[in-house]
């Protein structure tokens, strides 16, 4: 996207329950302040190694890390 806020601006108005799965390197980049913008009270994070971009990291056959993202006690509010 051309103008970069944009993003930011759409996630300040996020109301719905949000799950936010992305590997580490991808949280590091700007990820964690784009997911402080989102004001969902129901809002979860989980960056854990061997995952892969976007709802990919869920599916066993595209991310190393499928059955890691879906346990409950990696969750991090």
């Amino acid at each position: 996207m051309d103008d970069k806020s944009i993003v930011g601006l759409w996630a300040s108005g996020v109301t719905q329950p949000v799950l936010f799965a992305c590997p580490p390197e991808e949280w590091s980049d700007g990820r964690d302040k784009l997911f402080g913008e989102i004001v969902s009270k129901d809002k979860v994070s989980v960056s854990l190694p061997g995952g892969v971009h976007g709802s990919s990291t869920l599916i066993p056959d595209k991310s190393k890390a499928a059955d890691l993202y879906m346990k409950e006690d990696h969750r991090v509010f």
